[in-house]
């Protein structure tokens, strides 16, 4: 796997200073089976390079320089689609919540020129379709 020291982005956080931690929203994602689930990555600012969606041990990376809403990526994470909505605004979809997706932990990281920043990770729990009507 990919180790990422905190020590060496500490180091950078204190020389440039305007570089913070990327915000992953919602805090507590719910999604419902068989509906989408959207992530939405908020980074700090735009000297970010790219950014990466971890999901356990599968990566997706985004250029930041990407067309929007076409993102330019690496990697595929099955029935998810990622999207670049706004100049530092990534992004995550999970296109039919399945039992399978809960409790999966998510996180984006953002690059910049020295440093390497992770929000805080999300769980997604999912919770079952209640059908209303005849029996």
């Amino acid at each position: 796997g990919i180790v990422f020291s905190n020590s060496f982005s500490d180091i950078f956080h204190m020389q440039i200073g305007a570089v913070g931690q990327p915000v992953l929203t919602p805090v507590t994602p719910v999604g419902t089976e068989g509906e989408p689930l959207t992530l939405t990555c908020t980074v700090s600012n735009d000297i970010v390079t790219h950014i990466a969606w971890t999901n356990g041990n599968t990566i997706i990376i985004v250029q930041s320089g990407s067309p929007t809403p076409n993102c330019n990526t690496e990697g595929i994470i099955p029935g998810v689609t990622v999207s670049c909505p706004g100049h530092i605004i990534y992004t995550v979809t999970i296109s039919s919540v399945t039992r399978q997706h809960n409790g999966d932990i998510w996180k984006c990281t953002e690059h910049t020129g020295g440093g390497i920043y992770d929000s805080e990770e999300v769980s997604i729990q999912v919770i079952g379709k209640v059908l209303i009507g005849k029996v």
